[in-house]
This record gives C-alpha cells, sequence and structure tokens, in this order.
C-alpha cells in the first residue's frame, strides 16, 4: 500500500471517528435538554398538585433513575439533585442511603443535597437526629470538594451552636476559614465564632437602638432589670408559628417591669407586617430588619436561621439561647421566681 493511501485512509477513520462522536455528543445534549423540559414541567405540576406525596414519589424515582443511566452529565447531576429534594419532603431515608453509595466523595452534588439529607432523615422514622449527625461527621472527614466540605462543616456549625457547644462551633469554624472555599462560607465562620466567642451562656447581651414599627424607640440597655425575650422571625417563617401562642403566654402572664419580649421581624414589606401582627393579637414591640440576614441586628445576633432566641436576665447578660415553647416558657418561670 503505498503512502498517499494510507494517510487517506487514516484521515477519512479519523474523520469518521470524529462524526461519530460528535454524533453522540449532539445526541446526548439532545436528550439532556429534552429531560431538563421535562424536570422543568414536573416541578410545575408538583405546585399545581400541592405536592403530592404520589406525584412526589413518581418524579423522584424518574429523576434518580435518569442519574443512573446519565451521571456524568450535569443533567444527570440536576436530577439527582432534584430526587433529594423530593426524598427530603417524603423522608425517604432508606433511598436518599443508596443513592449516597453512587457518589464518589469527590464529587460537587454533595453540596447540593446536604440540606435534603437532613430534611428526609428528620421525617423518616428509621433514622434519628443522632444518624445525620453521624453522617455529617464521616463526610466532614471525607469529603474532597471544598464547597461540598464547607456545607457539611456549617451543618455541624449549626448543629453544635444549638447545644452551646462552643469549643467544638469555634473548631468547625476555624476549619471553614482555612478550607476558604468561598466568601459565603468564610462570613458564616466568622458569624459563628463571634457568636461562640461574644454571645455565649453568662456574656453581656450586645446592646441596640431601634425604632418598632409603631415608631416607637426602643433599646436593649433601657431594659435593664426586666428578663427580656430576644425572638427572631418573621411572618413568612412556617417554624416560626408555633412559637406565637407560647409567647402570647408569657405576654399576658407577666408585667412589663418583669418581662418584655422583644421581636425583631425579617420581613421586608412593613405593611404586612403590621397587619399580621394585628390580626393575631401580638402586642409586644416589634422590630423590622427588611435587610433580612445582612441587617444590623441580625448580624449582631449572628442570625443565620429562623426562629431563633435569646434570653437576657435582669443584668443584660444572657441566660439562654434558641429555646422555644413549653421550655422557653418554664425558662421565663424560673427567672421570674
Amino acid at each position: 500500500m503505498s503512502f498517499h493511501l494510507r494517510v487517506l485512509l487514516l484521515t477519512v477513520a479519523s474523520l469518521f471517528f470524529i462524526t461519530i462522536n460528535t454524533f453522540g455528543q449532539s445526541q446526548q445534549s439532545f436528550v439532556d435538554s429534552t429531560f431538563s423540559a421535562y424536570m422543568d414541567s414536573a416541578s410545575v405540576d408538583l405546585r399545581e398538585h400541592s405536592y403530592s406525596d404520589s406525584l412526589q414519589k413518581k418524579y423522584s424515582d424518574e429523576f434518580y433513575q435518569y442519574f443512573v443511566q446519565h451521571s456524568n452529565t450535569e443533567t444527570g447531576r440536576q436530577a439527582l439533585w432534584r430526587a433529594f429534594l423530593l426524598w427530603g419532603n417524603l423522608g425517604e431515608a432508606k433511598k436518599m442511603d443508596k443513592a449516597m453509595t453512587q457518589l464518589d466523595y469527590d464529587s460537587k452534588i454533595w453540596r447540593q443535597i446536604i440540606i435534603p439529607i437532613s430534611n428526609g432523615y428528620h421525617l423518616s422514622d428509621q433514622k434519628t437526629r443522632k444518624d445525620y449527625i453521624d453522617l455529617l461527621e464521616k463526610l466532614k472527614t471525607n469529603l474532597v470538594d471544598p464547597e461540598s466540605k464547607s456545607e457539611v462543616l456549617f451543618a455541624l456549625a449549626r448543629h453544635y451552636n444549638t447545644k452551646n457547644n462552643n469549643k467544638k462551633v469555634i473548631e468547625l469554624a476555624r476549619e471553614m476559614i482555612e478550607i476558604n472555599a468561598n466568601d459565603f462560607y468564610v462570613e458564616k465562620a466568622l458569624g459563628f465564632q463571634h457568636e461562640a466567642e461574644s454571645l455565649g451562656i453568662g456574656v453581656q447581651a450586645p446592646n441596640f437602638r431601634a425604632k418598632t414599627i409603631q415608631g416607637n424607640k426602643i433599646s436593649l440597655s433601657d431594659q435593664k432589670g426586666k428578663i427580656v425575650v430576644l425572638e427572631f422571625w418573621a411572618t413568612w417563617c412556617g417554624p416560626c408559628m408555633p412559637d406565637i401562642p407560647h409567647l402570647k403566654s408569657i405576654n399576658s402572664n407577666y408585667s412589663e417591669n418583669d418581662v418584655q419580649i422583644i421581636g425583631v421581624s425579617l420581613d421586608t414589606d412593613s405593611e404586612k407586617l403590621n397587619r399580621f401582627v394585628k390580626e393575631r393579637e401580638i402586642n409586644w414591640p416589634q422590630i423590622l430588619q427588611s435587610q433580612r440576614w445582612d441587617d444590623e441586628i441580625t448580624q449582631m445576633y449572628n442570625v443565620y436561621v429562623i426562629p431563633k432566641s435569646f434570653v437576657i436576665g435582669r443584668d443584660g447578660k444572657i441566660v439562654a439561647k434558641n429555646i422555644r415553647g413549653e421550655e422557653l416558657e418554664k425558662e421565663i418561670a424560673k427567672l421570674v421566681k
């Protein structure tokens, strides 16, 4: 075979394989875009049917199967994330555990599924909070992707913060800062450090001055001699609603000379907040923090999730944090006595 003929055959073969490869990529792109559109239509269907359990089960299984078949594409990864979201709503911890075995520790998907896993474990009959924390501790050791690992550290720091374990919180915060995955995690880590060092039990509560939605001036320093319940909440916050009857009970059972509740709302619409407190007969002062997490008092008290509460003693020092419902009522009764 002549040299020129060999070159011609090699060129034809190369063009053939390039064409086949291009065709395969084009076909995969078409499949991904089609399924992406299907997932968008599924989201509409779910909203229109109030996220019925049967539909969530149907779509989550379909999304997971697509990921299994197309795990190397961005659409496949998005399908898995959406499956985890729905499993989280349903408490499908077993399906989550099975899917997690399909993921490498260097996968970036972990960052997206940490919160859905928390929801799924919480709603599952087979899992406990300890199971979730144990999983996070395992992932903290094994994950490679910086942002995924930072998300795990963030979740652990939130957990130990609610337990007032300042030593553990500072340890986790420092690790987040060292990883330096992005500004979000560094900012949250600095907030955790600030709370652990400056907002602990027995520490003087930071003073603030603000106007209530009724136009009155209020400051924490003016409440000296009273027990203060500082309640961070919002009208759009579902988990905040069960606390309102307990706060109303405290407000009606004690005089303003003994106990002062101060609501700090993360709403953005003052008129909506005004209507809400009037309709619900919420009679304690309300401060609006319309910039939410980035506002002055929310940052001062490291508010990254609501509801969040601080109980401040007559001497202005923090005596309890993040207690709610009956536990809060008992704590106030004990302090008044």
